[in-house]
């Protein structure tokens, strides 16, 4: 087939999210054409299309994993994607070429499903797109939260700095929710009286106390909002 039409989405919001997946970097991918959400088809979906897509919401993309015959499960509404084809410059699906919108011919028997990378020891759950949510840190083999205790925004640019959101001497707007606002976590609290500069690369360079069991629950769990110029991916879980 030939690519004669370079559409480009025309999208408000988000504009490409994963669904139905066990982690936040996996899932069915869809994208948005004006107010309707619809798949892509797995025809010639290979690892740079999947990469494209890891970096669209901002997960690392080196070692991408494309699953086809909706892996992921069957989407609704329209096959919107037909045919997708990018090279390795792409930051963004949206980018790369593909049929004219909705006049492929695949069914959703084939919506293309992808698993980014995922190498960060930090992780943002429950929010409704990949820069909010209760905040969780990976240590000793598990994943555990984070007390609200004097938890500010410097704490919170550090957060938004791992998860890939501030980029050099970029700046962004945080947003600090405690009191679990993003629901109560599960397993260890691994860090109480946050104490960052703003500047840190990683939570473990910032000063901080033990966990005291008395003092935080995970009634206190803390989460953030990286307030980003352009929104990533919203995404969905099961």
């Amino acid at each position: 087939m030939g690519f004669k039409h370079r559409q480009k989405l025309v999208v408000i919001g988000h504009s490409v999210r994963l669904v139905n997946g066990s982690t936040p970097w996996e899932g069915r991918v869809e994208v948005r054409y004006g107010d309707t959400w619809g798949t892509v088809c797995d025809d010639g979906f290979g690892v740079q299309e999947g990469a494209a897509v890891c970096k669209s919401l901002r997960f690392d993309s080196n070692d991408v994993k494309v699953v086809h015959a909706a892996a992921f499960g069957e989407g609704n509404g329209p096959v919107l994607l037909d045919e997708v084809r990018c090279t390795r410059g792409e930051t963004d699906l949206l980018e790369c070429r593909h049929l004219p919108i909705g006049l492929g011919d695949c069914t959703h028997t084939e919506d293309v499903g992808v698993i980014c990378s995922q190498k960060r020891p930090i992780r943002l759950v429950n929010g409704s797109s990949a820069s909010e949510g209760r905040v969780e840190v990976y240590r000793q083999g598990s994943w555990g939260t984070v007390c609200d205790e004097d938890f500010d925004d410097r704490d919170a640019v550090v957060v938004c700095r791992m998860m890939g959101f501030i980029q050099k001497d970029e700046t962004v707007e945080v947003q600090v929710r405690s009191g679990a606002s993003y629901g109560q976590g599960k397993g260890h609290i691994f860090y109480a009286n946050l104490e960052c500069r703003g500047t840190e690369s990683d939570l473990v360079h910032c000063s901080h106390k033990v966990y005291d069991k008395h003092t935080c629950l995970h009634d206190r769990d803390v989460g953030v909002k990286c307030v980003t110029k352009q929104e990533p991916g919203e995404l969905i879980g099961k």
